[in-house]
């Protein structure tokens, strides 16, 4: 029975697993191929969902900038509440207004370049890790590189080597919504005493226990007199932050602790995998490696 609603050209699968059998082979691929076959935008169905592929800057524009407030957050970031709460990310209407407006200064250029320094640091001490003749996974090195960048620049936190605790925790998390995110995964979170449910579960334990002890630490410094400098870390930024022209106060430990794991999980693997696929393809094309080269010479010497 036709449920009269008349959706946007896409590839019609009369067996639901095929589409799912495709995807999980090469996902990126399907995308493509769908992209490619019926240009600006496609419908799909995915399991149970309806799935709109938008290939058009106007539609992307229309649903993220102009009438973002006609447009409810993607069951992928619903799923991702679990762990990061009630943060940036997930947050909607006049809560997401005002979180907004208390957090966007920490990400104004001229904060971001005050932790140049960290980032420049960090990369040199993995660089000096490296050994000549030694096969690396180049992915696995970025994800450590950009979790050791974050918990620099957001906790002033030092990663102890061979005590990743929160990356361990953060893969297990991200293990987990990819599982729930595929169709049916919400069958999984009805059966509690399932390993990937209890694993998660310790995961975000882990990882509550971390950031609400950084947030006790932080907090601490502020009642003894700490000064707002240009080089704190993101956190000391998010403790003092607030607005009184507008009636908004200091958020929360619970805010906080939203916020952070937010920046953790939306900076941490999405970096590392574009760092991986802009090595890959710089190997791919050796000519636009030696221009990049020169160009980074000519600025930083």
């Amino acid at each position: 029975m036709k449920s009269g609603i008349e959706y946007p050209p896409g590839p019609a699968y009369i067996l639901p697993y095929r589409l799912l059998r495709k995807f999980l082979r090469d996902p990126l691929k399907v995308l493509i191929d769908i992209s490619h076959t019926y240009r600006d935008i496609a419908h799909f169905k995915f399991g149970r969902q309806n799935v709109y592929l938008l290939n058009h800057p106007d539609y992307i524009e229309d649903v993220l900038v102009t009438n973002y407030k006609n447009f409810i957050k993607s069951r992928g970031l619903q799923v991702s509440k679990r762990l990061l709460g009630n943060g940036l990310v997930t947050s909607e209407g006049e809560y997401h207004d005002k979180q907004r407006h208390l957090i966007q200064p920490t990400f104004y250029p001229k904060r971001i370049k005050s932790y140049a320094d960290i980032m420049v640091n960090q990369a040199i001490d993995m660089c000096n890790s490296w050994h000549d003749g030694t096969i690396l996974d180049i992915h696995k090195e970025m994800i450590k590189l950009t979790l050791a960048i974050i918990c620099k620049t957001v906790l002033g936190y030092d990663i102890e080597p061979g005590h990743d605790e929160v990356g361990d925790a953060l893969k297990t998390c991200m293990q987990y919504f990819n599982r729930l995110l595929m169709p049916f995964g919400e069958l999984i979170e009805k059966i509690p005493l399932l390993p990937i449910n209890k694993g998660f579960q310790t995961a975000k334990r882990d990882l509550d226990s971390i950031v609400y002890r950084m947030i006790k630490e932080h907090r601490k410094k502020l009642d003894i007199g700490h000064e707002k400098k240009e080089d704190d870390d993101l956190l000391s930024t998010l403790l003092q932050a607030q607005d009184e022209e507008a009636g908004i106060g200091r958020m929360t430990d619970e805010q906080l602790r939203d916020e952070v794991m937010t920046i953790f999980l939306a900076g941490h693997e999405t970096t590392a995998n574009a760092l991986t696929w802009t090595y890959y393809l710089l190997s791919e094309h050796p000519t636009i490696e030696t221009k990049l080269q020169g160009e980074l010479h000519s600025i930083f010497g």
